[in-house]
């Protein structure tokens, strides 16, 4: 499918803003785990002290270790689905059998998207 040239105006645009802001990352040669961390830098002061902390212990707990090493140009939303299932059945680290809440894993989705 083509786009117009307005779309790719407007593409280029955004692209040149976040180059100028600093916030993009060339996904071929950054793994998830340089994302995330970057993201976390990224959106510290914009976030409350309590947010930061759970963004940050969701990030340092449960993605980086699931995805940390995988390239962010490799990453498929298939690999995100086996993840958000495997988290609701048994994703707990407290050492109790279970899953995470949907509403947490939903956390998770939301530092990733």
């Amino acid at each position: 499918m083509r786009g117009t040239k307005d779309d790719a105006e407007t593409k280029l645009t955004a692209l040149l803003s976040d180059l100028d802001k600093g916030l993009y990352i060339a996904p071929a040669k950054f793994t998830v785990g340089d994302y995330l961390e970057r993201w976390l830098e990224i959106k510290r002061p914009e976030l409350g002290g309590k947010t930061f902390e759970r963004y940050n212990g969701i990030v340092k707990l449960h993605l980086i270790p699931a995805f940390g090493r995988m390239l962010l140009s490799k990453l498929r939303p298939l690999t995100l689905r086996e993840y958000y299932s495997h988290a609701l059945q048994s994703g707990r680290l407290d050492g109790r059998k279970g899953g995470l809440s949907a509403q947490t894993v939903l956390h998770h989705h939301r530092v990733l998207a």
